[in-house]
């Protein structure tokens, strides 16, 4: 069975931005942060601190996937994580100051890959286009 078009467009839409970060990322020297790695990072550059299971949730990963890569985050100093003050068993998640300071670069990642995709539509193809992709969210509905 053929795969719908729709679903070809919108995977191949997730692999290209996923491949794009991850270059700019090896260029500025960041070859061992995947874009499972960055989407943690950008995460808590917004929520400042999550429990794995809200990282989980947000990222769609599962949990001992996000254990994993939390894990590689602490050994590469981008994060911390501690103990929840009421319950042992959680682990909260914070950037550390390495990992606040990929602030500036991230963005300026996001500003090349916007720009780049901006300049492929007009306003109104891109509005149409956040109009209808924005439908096919769950949380839309």
């Amino acid at each position: 069975m053929e795969k719908p078009k729709l679903f070809e467009c919108i995977e191949h839409l997730y692999q290209y931005i996923t491949k794009y970060i991850e270059k700019e990322l090896t260029s500025y020297q960041f070859k061992s942060i995947k874009y499972s790695h960055y989407e943690i990072i950008r995460l808590l550059q917004v929520r400042s601190k999550m429990t794995m299971k809200e990282i989980s949730s947000v990222i769609l990963k599962h949990k001992s996937t996000v254990t994993a890569l939390t894990k590689k985050l602490v050994q590469e100093g981008y994060i911390e994580q501690e103990n929840h003050p009421k319950d042992k068993r959680v682990q909260v998640i914070t950037l550390s100051q390495k990992g606040k300071e990929l602030k500036s670069l991230i963005n300026s990642i996001e500003q090349k890959l916007l720009l780049h995709l901006h300049q492929q539509l007009s306003k109104q193809e891109q509005d149409i286009l956040i109009h209808h992709l924005s439908k096919l969210l769950p949380a839309s509905k």
